[in-house]
């Protein structure tokens, strides 16, 4: 790929990211890519990621 063409789609990419960290339902439920609320909450560092 051209550097220009890496350019472009950084930028799309940027965007899409903004759109989706602002995509906060009425009740404050985020969706993954999906449109399925994402469940749970901040997880408890003392367990690990297995």
């Amino acid at each position: 790929m051209k550097p220009s063409q890496l350019d472009r789609i950084e930028a799309k990419l940027d965007a899409l990211l903004d759109i989706l960290a602002e995509d906060v339902g009425d009740e404050g439920v985020r969706y993954d890519l999906d449109g399925n609320p994402l469940k749970g909450g901040e997880r408890d560092e003392t367990q690990s990621l297995d």
